[in-house]
């Protein structure tokens, strides 16, 4: 079982009970931080196996951001963007800086995953820093590995 909610950090396990913090009023340095009305959001989700084969990284963040769907012009099935590896989540997708469209990635699962970043945009997939000032090469989008919670930014250039 996995609690997902909007963003309260304060959990805790005892025996066969799981617990919530959904307030934690202090008294130093806000003492009114928590002062007023308050909104929650949490689900509970119940899952077989472990917590990677759940997807539970996967469905929070869905839980949070729900989809958006846009209607595009293709007229056909084609998917704009696909990650095949679900330990490894797009966290940003956005023009780049400078030029051509950026992505985000980082491996959730706290081990060393491969992907295939199948993708209809055209172009050099170059490795850059968070900032999309460094440039370190060129990466091959259809081997794509990540170090555990490592963070990746790919920017794809249009070719010419």
């Amino acid at each position: 079982m996995a609690i997902i909610n909007d963003g309260r950090q304060g959990y805790s396990v005892e025996e066969n009970t799981v617990s919530i913090t959904l307030l934690r009023s202090p008294i130093y340095p806000n003492p009114f931080l928590d002062y007023g009305r308050n909104k929650f959001t949490y689900a509970i989700y119940p899952h077989t196996g472990d917590w990677r084969n759940a997807q539970v990284p996967r469905r929070a963040y869905e839980f949070n951001q729900p989809l958006i769907i846009v209607e595009g012009t293709s007229g056909g099935e084609e998917s704009f963007l696909e990650i095949t590896n679900p330990a490894i989540m797009l966290e940003a997708l956005k023009w780049g800086e400078d030029s051509g469209i950026v992505l985000r990635l980082y491996e959730t699962y706290g081990v060393s995953a491969c992907t295939e970043v199948r993708t209809s945009m055209g172009g050099e997939a170059i490795e850059t820093d968070i900032l999309e000032l460094n440039n370190y090469g060129s990466v091959d989008l259809r081997n794509l590995c990540l170090k555990p919670y490592e963070i990746k930014t790919i920017l794809i250039r249009s070719r010419g």
